[in-house]
């Protein structure tokens, strides 16, 4: 009987440390402000660029002026978007970059759409472009942080890494909207 006593002492303390050691792991992985803050910042940042798309490929207007490369550039995206949506709503566009003359390939597009249900209908509808004689050189993608494309980028090179260990059916698939190495 003394020794069941003592080894239910001996179990309470162990389990009692162990909850010590819980508590002081909760306190050490506890946020930083500046953590809290990067958090806010990135989830605004994604609010505000979740109407826009990018699109890649279309050429650099020559216009006599800069109203009318404007003007050209936005009937050329509205004929690309239309294309593959016909009920679409452009409420901006903007070059990205610096202008360079001796660029062969065109800066890409920032457009804004009117609303986040566009977006995510035209991205779907996106590979079709691939199928076009006139557009098949254009691509389209959603507006992405610095942080999302690092991510991606991280994401892609572990893919190759498993991918060249010797795994196979492997792919990156949006999954609620973060991508994952998945199997198909």
């Amino acid at each position: 009987m003394g020794g069941d006593i003592n080894a239910l002492k001996a179990a309470i303390v162990a389990l009692q440390n162990e909850v010590k050691a819980l508590s002081t792991k909760n306190n050490d992985t506890k946020m930083s402000d500046s953590q809290f803050e990067d958090i806010v910042q990135e989830v605004s940042e994604r609010q505000n660029r979740r109407c826009n798309v990018i699109i890649f490929g279309l050429k650099e207007q020559n216009g006599a002026t800069k109203d009318d490369k404007a003007v050209l550039e936005k009937s050329e995206v509205v004929k690309v978007l239309t294309h593959i949506t016909p009920s679409i709503t452009v409420t901006n566009i903007r070059r990205l970059g610096k202008f360079d003359e001796n660029r062969t390939i065109g800066r890409p597009i920032k457009v804004t759409l009117a609303n986040v249900e566009q977006v995510s209908e035209l991205i779907k509808k996106c590979p079709s472009l691939r199928n076009s004689r006139e557009f098949k050189h254009i691509s389209i993608s959603t507006d992405k942080t610095p942080r999302q494309m690092n991510f991606y980028k991280t994401l892609k090179s572990e893919l190759e890494e498993r991918k060249n260990k010797g795994e196979t059916n492997l792919k990156i698939k949006y999954v609620g909207g973060v991508p994952k190495i998945v199997n198909f």
